[in-house]
C-alpha cells in the first residue's frame, strides 16, 4: 500500500446488461487527469492518490457516460456497471468544466464536441466548424476569418476560454476573428444561455469552454498527422503532434501550417448601390491567406494533484476582398493573375498565449488555479486615404495597430460540504492594456481592471433531483486616455488637431445570481429550469470609439455614459433518451433592459466616404427562441439526424428586430456506418446532409432582408485501426449544387455577395503510439 497517503482505486468495468468485461474501457479521474485502460478482464487501477474525494469516470465507445464522486481513505475496490447505448453521446462531457457536476445534473444546456467532431466538417475555422451544432453560427468576413454565435449573440457577448482562462482579442471588432488553432482544440463545451454567474461580464450571452487535452496514458509516446485539402480555394495544410506520459510527467507540442487562395463562389458579378461590379473568373480577389501556429506545453501528475504550463503562438496573414474597405469600385476588383498573393489590404494578426493550470488537493475537496497572459497584436494594412489622419511617411500601409496585453488570475475552491451539499467559491481577476497606432483611429488607448468574487452551491436532494444556486459580483474600472488627430497642411506640417474622443475613468460595480433544476423523473427523461440575472460591461469601442473600421461602410461612434447590460434570463431544456433515440428541446426567453448595439443617427460623418454616423445606444430588448434535436437509430449501423432553430429579437423601444439575427433553420442527416465483417479493424461511414434557412425579413433598421436558402452536403470515411497506429481518411462535400445563397452573418452580405460555392475538403489523419512503457 505505501504510506498511509498512498491509496488506489481498483476496479471492473462490465456491461450493465450482459455483465461481460469492457476491454478498451477508460477510467480516469478528472481533477487530476489520471488514467487508466481496461485489460480483457475488465480490470482498471488508479494508483498513488492521497485521501479525498475524487470524480471518477469511464467512457466507451456504444456505452453511456458513467459519473461517480468515490471517497478515498484507503484502497477502494468498485465495479463500473456501463449502459450500452447506439445513441452518440459525447464521452467526455461528463461534468460541466467549473462546477464539476455531470452535464446531466446542471440545469444549464450543455452541448460537446471533440476533434473527430471539429475535422469532420470540414470548416474554414473554428467557429464554422461548431455551426451543425443546434444554436451555433458563425458571423464571418470570407472564409478565413470568423467569430462564433450562440443564439444570436456574439463578440463581446460569447465568453470563449482555453484551460480556464478568458480569451482577449479585440473580440468587438465585427471583422475580428477568433485566434485560435483549430487542430489544437481536442475537446470543447458549449453553454448555450446567460453564464455570467461563473464566468462575469462578457458570458452574457455564453460561454464556449475549450478544455485541456487528454493528458496520455501512462507510460504512452504518441505522435501523428493531420492534413487537408479543400478544393474551392485550394487550402492546403498540416497539422503535427507529438505527447507523452512517463512517470507522471507528461508533455505535448503541436505544429499547424495553412495556405489557401481567394475563394470561389457562383456568381460572376454583384450589385452594390444600384452598380452592377464585376468578380472575375468566380474568384474573390484577394481574400487568400495563411497560418502557422505552434503551441509547447508539459506538466507533471502528482498525489497532491495537477500541474500544466502551455505556451501556444497563433499567426495569420488574411487578404480582404478590395470591394470590402471604403466603396467598392471596378477598377479595384480587376484580376491581378495571382490567386494566392496577399494583397492590400489585409489583416496581419498574432496571438500568444501562456497558460498556467494548479490543481491542489485538499481534505474536502481540490482549490484550482488558471493563470493567463495573452499578447494580442492585429494589423490592418490598406492604402492610405481621405480620412487618414497621419502623413505616409510616418505609418506607411499600417491603417491601424492594436496590442493588448492581458493578465488574468482565475481560482476555484471546490468543496464537498457533506453527502448532499456541494460548494464552489471563485474569484477573478483581470488586467488588460491597449495601445494602438496608425494612420487611422478607431479607440483610444486604454487600461482596464477587474475582479470578481463567487459563490455556487449544488444540492443533491436525491439521484432524481438536484437544484443549485449562486451569486456573483464584480467591480471593473476602464482608463481610456482621450485623442485629439492632427490636421496637416499639405508640406505635412502641423495646424491644429480635431477631438475625436474624450480622455474619461467609468467604474462599473454590477452582480448576478442565478438558481436552477435539473429533474430525473426517470432514466429515460431530464428536464432543466434555469432562472437568472446577468450583465455585460460596456468595452472601449462602445464607450470611446469614433471612427471607420475596416468592412463596416459606417462611421462608428461610440456614448461614454453607457452602462451595463442587464438582463433576466429564463433557459429550459426538455431531454428524452432511450437506446436508439434522443430528443431534445430548448427553448429561451432573455429580456434585457439596456441592451447595446449600433444605432444609424441620421447625421454624416465628416470624414470623406464615410457614411452615416452610427451611434452605440442602449434599449429595452427581448430575446428569444428555441432548438430541437433528435437523433434516431432505425438499425444500429444506420441513425438519422434531425435539428431546428430560431431566434426572435425585438427592440421594444422601435418595434424592429436587432441587427444581425440569424434566420431560423432546419437540419437532416442521414449516416451509415459499420465494420467490415472479415476485417473487424476497418470501420467505414457515409451520410448525406440537407439544411433548409429561412428568408430573413425581420431586420433593423438600414439592414437587408435575406432570402432563404437550401444546401446540400455529404460526407464519407474509413478508419483502419492496427496495434499501434491507424489511419483516418474523411471526405467532404459542401454546397454541393454550387447554390448562390446570401448569409444573413457575413460582413459581405452588405455588398450582396454571395458565399462559398462547391468545396470539398479531403482530411487524413495518421495517429502513432511510438512506444509503450509497462507500468
Amino acid at each position: 500500500m505505501g504510506s498511509s497517503q498512498d491509496f488506489s482505486i481498483i476496479g471492473t468495468v462490465i456491461d450493465k446488461e450482459s455483465k461481460e468485461p469492457l476491454l478498451g474501457a477508460v477510467v480516469y479521474i478528472h481533477e487530476s487527469g489520471q488514467h487508466s485502460v481496461c485489460n480483457a478482464k475488465g480490470e482498471f487501477k488508479l494508483e498513488h492518490l492521497k485521501a479525498g474525494k475524487y470524480h471518477v469516470h469511464a467512457s466507451m465507445l456504444s456505452y453511456e457516460p458513467f459519473a461517480r464522486e468515490i471517497e478515498v481513505n484507503g484502497n477502494i475496490t468498485t465495479v463500473i456497471e456501463m449502459e450500452p447505448t447506439s445513441i452518440e453521446l459525447k464521452n467526455f462531457t461528463l461534468e460541466s468544466d467549473r462546477i464539476k457536476s455531470e452535464a446531466v445534473k446542471s440545469s444549464q444546456n450543455i452541448e460537446s464536441a471533440d476533434k473527430d467532431f471539429i475535422e469532420k466538417q470540414g470548416g474554414n475555422t473554428f467557429s464554422q466548424a461548431l455551426e451543425k451544432i443546434p444554436g451555433m453560427n458563425s458571423l464571418n468576413v470570407g472564409v478565413g476569418i470568423a467569430k462564433p454565435v450562440i443564439r444570436g449573440m456574439s463578440s463581446n457577448r460569447v465568453m470563449v476560454t482555453e484551460n480556464g482562462v478568458k480569451q482577449e482579442g479585440q473580440q468587438w471588432g465585427a471583422d475580428h476573428g477568433l485566434e485560435l488553432d483549430q487542430f489544437n482544440v481536442e475537446r470543447v463545451e458549449i453553454l448555450k444561455g446567460p453564464s455570467s454567474l461563473l464566468y462575469g461580464s462578457d458570458a452574457i450571452g455564453g460561454v464556449i469552454n475549450i478544455l485541456p487535452p487528454a493528458i496520455p496514458l501512462q507510460g504512452k509516446i504518441n505522435t501523428g498527422l493531420s492534413s487537408f485539402y479543400r478544393s474551392n480555394n485550394n487550402a492546403i495544410g498540416t497539422s503535427w503532434l507529438g505527447e507523452g506520459n512517463l512517470k507522471g510527467n507528461f508533455f505535448r507540442v503541436r505544429f499547424t501550417v495553412s495556405e489557401f487562395g481567394d475563394y470561389k463562389v457562383p456568381a460572376d458579378s454583384f450589385i452594390y448601390n444600384t452598380y452592377t461590379l464585376p468578380i472575375y473568373n468566380h474568384q474573390l480577389k484577394n481574400t487568400a491567406g495563411n497560418e502557422f501556429n505552434y503551441s509547447i506545453g508539459g506538466g507533471m501528475i502528482r498525489k497532491w494533484g495537477m500541474f500544466r504550463i502551455n505556451y501556444s503562438r497563433f499567426s495569420q496573414h488574411a487578404g480582404l476582398f478590395p470591394g470590402a474597405t471604403g466603396k467598392p469600385r471596378a477598377y479595384n476588383l480587376t484580376d491581378d493573375g495571382n490567386s494566392r498573393n496577399i494583397d492590400i489590404p489585409r489583416q496581419i494578426n498574432f496571438h500568444d498565449k501562456l497558460l498556467v493550470n494548479l490543481n491542489i488537493q485538499t481534505k474536502k475537496g481540490w482549490i484550482e488555479n488558471d493563470f493567463g497572459y495573452q499578447v494580442n497584436q492585429r494589423t490592418e494594412e490598406a492604402n492610405p486615404h481621405a480620412h487618414g489622419y497621419f502623413p505616409l511617411e510616418q505609418f506607411g500601409n499600417m491603417a491601424l495597430y492594436l496590442k493588448l496585453n492581458t493578465i488574468s488570475l482565475n481560482s476555484r475552491w471546490h468543496t464537498n460540504l457533506n453527502e448532499k451539499w456541494k460548494s464552489v467559491a471563485g474569484i477573478s481577476m483581470q488586467h488588460l492594456v491597449n495601445q494602438g497606432d496608425g494612420f487611422e483611429f478607431l479607440i483610444p488607448d486604454y487600461t482596464s481592471y477587474g475582479a470578481g468574487l463567487y459563490e455556487f452551491l449544488e444540492y443533491r436532494k436525491n439521484e432524481s433531483t438536484t437544484l443549485n444556486f449562486g451569486a456573483r459580483t464584480d467591480y471593473s474600472r476602464m482608463d481610456l486616455n482621450g485623442f485629439d488627430a492632427p490636421v496637416y497642411n499639405v508640406n505635412l506640417d502641423t495646424i491644429g488637431y480635431t477631438h475625436r474622443s474624450p480622455k474619461m475613468v467609468r467604474d462599473f460595480f454590477n452582480w448576478s445570481a442565478a438558481t436552477g433544476i435539473s429533474l430525473e423523473p426517470s432514466h429515460e427523461w431530464n428536464i432543466k429550469l434555469n432562472l437568472g440575472r446577468s450583465f455585460r460591461y460596456p468595452n472601449a469601442a462602445e464607450l470611446a470609439g469614433n471612427g471607420i473600421h475596416h468592412g463596416t461602410f459606417r462611421h462608428e461612434m461610440g456614448d461614454s455614459t453607457l452602462n451595463s447590460e442587464i438582463g433576466y434570463q429564463l433557459d429550459l431544456g426538455f431531454i428524452h433518451h432511450d437506446k436508439n433515440y434522443i430528443l431534445k428541446l430548448t427553448p429561451f426567453y432573455n429580456y434585457f433592459s439596456n441592451y447595446i448595439y449600433l444605432r444609424p443617427s441620421g447625421l454624416f460623418s465628416p470624414l470623406p466616404d464615410a457614411g452615416q454616423i452610427y451611434q452605440y445606444t442602449q434599449a429595452s430588448v427581448i430575446y428569444t427562441g428555441a432548438e430541437f434535436y433528435a437523433e434516431y437509430h432505425l438499425v444500429k449501423e444506420l441513425h438519422i439526424e434531425f435539428s431546428a432553430e430560431y431566434v426572435f429579437t425585438y427592440n421594444i423601444d422601435n418595434g424592429l428586430s436587432l441587427p444581425f439575427t440569424p434566420p431560423g433553420s432546419v437540419f437532416l442527416s442521414p449516416e451509415y456506418r459499420r465494420e467490415l465483417k472479415k476485417h473487424k479493424n476497418i470501420s467505414w461511414f457515409a451520410s448525406l446532409e440537407g439544411k433548409y434557412f429561412l428568408a430573413q425579413n425581420r431586420t433593423d433598421r438600414n439592414e437587408n432582408s435575406t432570402p432563404g436558402y437550401f444546401l446540400i452536403g455529404a460526407s464519407a470515411g474509413f478508419e483502419m485501426e492496427f496495434k499501434k497506429w491507424k489511419c483516418e481518411l474523411f471526405v467532404r462535400g459542401n454546397n454541393l449544387t454550387n447554390e448562390y445563397y446570401l448569409n444573413h452573418l457575413s460582413r459581405y452580405r452588405i455588398l450582396n455577395l454571395p458565399e462559398q460555392g462547391r468545396n470539398f475538403s479531403i482530411v487524413l489523419r495518421i495517429p502513432l503510439e511510438i512506444s509503450t512503457v509497462k507500468e
